[in-house]
């Protein structure tokens, strides 16, 4: 007779070797599941740090490009059209200011020895004559550039707001009619002409709002809208 021990053994043995057989192949097939899961996951993990760290990179690139601010043009404060420190030969009249300021305030006319005109604008020279820069007070576009026989070469910029702004008795000048120019732009340099001739090398300067001539020396540091 058989042993029942020896058989139960036996068969128990087949049994524990399919088990086995069984967990080898299910745990075989886990480790590559588990495998490739994580080796999608990590490639998932790293193209999305890549990503996530070109996105920064990128934004950061972005805004350290475009830290120039905006500046609204209607914001802007009047400067003075000019470089350097040339000196005011020749005021903006005002009855209201003393009799020395008045009497720089007033334009002999050509030819006619006791006729004078009322100076509607500043004439700034420096008193050695020497050449300067002129600049744009203010943002705008360039509606006018001619040749005047009184006031020589002339540039007169418009603002959005519509305050306008002439430069006159140039010498050279940088830019042309319908060009856009920036506050504190290069425009021109100083230059001579029959209305500014005592001075040498000068600037005549005006500013207009609605067609009437404003005193440049109290519109200086001015915000336009509060013009």
């Amino acid at each position: 007779m058989k042993n029942p021990l020896k058989n139960m053994s036996t068969e128990a043995k087949a049994g524990a070797a399919l088990c086995l057989g069984a967990v080898v192949i299910f745990t075989s097939a886990f480790l590559l599941s588990s495998g490739s899961d994580q080796k999608i996951s990590v490639s998932s993990n790293s193209i999305s740090q890549t990503t996530s760290h070109t996105s920064t990179s990128s934004s950061t690139s972005t805004f350290t490009s475009s830290v120039t601010p905006i500046v609204d043009v209607m914001e802007e404060e009047i400067i003075r059209p000019y470089e350097g420190n040339p000196e005011v030969q020749r005021y903006f009249y005002n009855a209201n200011d003393s009799q020395e300021i008045r009497l720089k305030s007033i334009v002999k006319e050509e030819g006619k020895t006791s006729l004078y005109t009322k100076s509607v604008g500043n004439d700034y020279a420096y008193n050695d004559g020497r050449e300067f820069t002129v600049i744009a007070s203010l943002s705008g576009t360039v509606i006018d550039k001619l040749s005047d026989p009184k006031f020589g070469n002339v540039l007169v910029v418009e603002h959005r707001s519509g305050v306008q702004m002439l430069y006159a008795s140039l010498g050279e000048m940088n830019v042309n009619k319908g060009d856009e120019v920036k506050q504190g732009e290069k425009i021109a340099t100083s230059g001579t002409s029959k209305y500014t001739e005592e001075f040498k090398s000068a600037l005549h300067f005006e500013i207009l709002k609605d067609g009437k001539n404003q005193n440049p020396e109290k519109c200086y540091s001015t915000a336009i809208k509060d013009l």
